[in-house]
Parts: structure tokens; C-alpha cells; sequence
């Protein structure tokens, strides 16, 4: 059992959370609500752009997901002289809506910030 706020884990006996006072779900899958949801932080067709804007968010601690790097190992460099369509090609990096502002100001006035504008 999961308390859908704090996501703390309890034994299948306990049916409210301690801390939150909320009653427990199954699973946290659905316990997610909309808000919850990972928003895009930056996108990229260059698999050495991403690396650092991953190194970036790790170093700050904050949790990040990325959606279609697998591709960008397949052609692992930038892809940006014609060949391909950029914007639909690439990398999403995900971050929590609430980590969005943060992790946004970090990437300001870098090479990845100007790449996500164009």
C-alpha cells in the first residue's frame, strides 16, 4: 500500500498514512495526478548537448527523465546539417513540473537553452 502524497510505502494491513492522514491506494501508478506528470524541460537532436544538460541537472539534484535517447545512440552525433528533421528527431529531457522553474534557470544562457529556443 502507497500513500498517493508523500508515495511512502506501507505494509497491506495499514489503510491511512501516518504523515499525510490520506487513505492508501494499491499502487502508485494510480496515485499520479495530472500535476505529477514529467513536463518537458528541453529537447535535442545532439547526443553531446544532452550529456551535459544531464550533467547539469544531476549536479543540481534535480530528477529528470529523458524520452528517445536510445535513438540518439544509433547516430550518435549532431544531427542538425540537414539530413535530418531536426525537430523531430531527438531527445526530450523531462523534468517535474515543480522542479521546471529550477532546472529551467540552470539551462538559461547556454548552448542547450538557445538549441531549446530555436
Amino acid at each position: 500500500m502507497y500513500c498517493p502524497k508523500c508515495k511512502a510505502e506501507y505494509s497491506h494491513d495499514i489503510t491511512q498514512c501516518a504523515v499525510c492522514e490520506v487513505s492508501l491506494v494499491d499502487s502508485l501508478t494510480s496515485a499520479i495526478e495530472p500535476e505529477d506528470e514529467p513536463v518537458e524541460l528541453f529537447k535535442t537532436p545532439d547526443i553531446a548537448l544532452l550529456m551535459v544538460v544531464k550533467s547539469v541537472l544531476e549536479s543540481a539534484g534535480i530528477p529528470f527523465w529523458v524520452r528517445g535517447e536510445e535513438g540518439l545512440h544509433l547516430f550518435p552525433m549532431s544531427l542538425s546539417g540537414g539530413f535530418f528533421n531536426t525537430t523531430a528527431y531527438g531527445a526530450a529531457v523531462l523534468v517535474r513540473r515543480e522542479d521546471l522553474p529550477d532546472a529551467s534557470k540552470l539551462l538559461a544562457g547556454t548552448a542547450a537553452n538557445q538549441e531549446g529556443d530555436e
